[in-house]
Parts: structure tokens; C-alpha cells; sequence
């Protein structure tokens, strides 16, 4: 790969925005384990992963420190994950949304598919009674309390 993108530069490097050039250049120096981590997660199908979900065996440096240099690197952006409710819980396992659904009480949950659960926790969670004279507040409160909790579920799963 390396002598692909160093011929395609050489050649017709005109064809790329400064951005994409600066891209190419931070790629190129790069550690060995950081540029393998790129492009396994480049082949994958979802946006967010979580580190435990892939299999690393690099003896030479651990998932985080390539990750680190990926974000070092500016080829990935660090952010602190998805930003809706929605988005966090598609990252959750189903055992974890069972776990979110007996916490909340839903009924008859346990046979309940991935999707129908993350449907029904959004929906408990915006039927939620709340104290407060604006309905709408009162919803987004209610979700982002919840978004806080499954966040740092999350985070302390790593």
C-alpha cells in the first residue's frame, strides 16, 4: 500500500485537496500497528467499535497506543462517542439492553429482539412521568439522564 499511495502522489498528487494530501503524509508515519488498526477499522461496517470487540494479538503495543496513534497522528479525530441516545445504545450488547430493560421494567422483555429493544427502551424513556410545567424539557431531560447513565455503562465496560 505504501508504494501505491507514494506512485499516486509522485504522479498526481495535483488530484487531491491540501486535506487529503495531509492525510496521506500523517499515514505515512505512522507505526506499523497504528496504519494495521486503520485499516481494519476502515474495513469494518459500523462507525463505532468498541476496543473490546476487536481482536488484537500485536505483542508490540496494545489497542490503545495504536489507537492513540491514530488520533496523535490526526487521522482519526478524538471524540467521546456517538451523539444520541440511539446511536449509544447500537452499541450496546443484547445483554446489556436486557440489563437496561429490567432496570427500566419493561415488560416481557427477555424474548425480545436487539432492535425491539432499543425501540422500547427509547419509548419507556420518553413516556417517562417527569415534575416539570414543559413536556418537551421534561423528555429530553429524561433522555439525556439516561444517555449519561448508558455512557458511562459503557465506558467502564471497556
Amino acid at each position: 500500500m505504501k508504494n501505491i499511495i507514494s506512485t499516486v502522489l509522485e504522479h498526481e498528487s495535483h488530484l487531491f485537496l491540501p486535506e487529503e494530501l495531509s492525510l496521506f503524509t500523517n499515514f505515512s508515519i505512522l507505526r506499523a500497528e497504528s496504519k494495521l488498526l486503520f485499516i481494519r477499522l476502515l474495513n469494518r461496517r459500523h462507525k463505532l467499535v468498541r476496543f473490546s470487540q476487536i481482536k488484537w494479538t500485536n505483542v508490540e503495543s496494545t489497542i490503545e497506543e495504536a489507537c492513540s496513534g491514530l488520533c496523535d497522528g490526526n487521522i482519526f479525530a478524538k471524540c467521546n462517542g456517538p451523539n444520541s441516545l440511539l446511536e449509544w445504545l447500537n452499541i450496546l450488547t443484547r445483554k446489556e439492553l436486557l440489563g437496561w430493560a429490567k432496570m427500566r421494567r419493561l415488560s416481557n422483555f427477555s424474548k425480545k429482539k436487539v432492535d425491539e429493544l432499543r425501540d422500547d427502551l427509547i419509548r419507556n424513556i420518553k413516556s417517562q412521568p417527569t415534575f416539570s410545567f414543559n413536556p418537551i424539557l421534561s423528555v429530553n431531560h429524561a433522555c439525556e439522564e439516561f444517555l449519561f447513565k448508558v455512557k458511562n455503562s459503557v465506558v467502564e465496560s471497556k
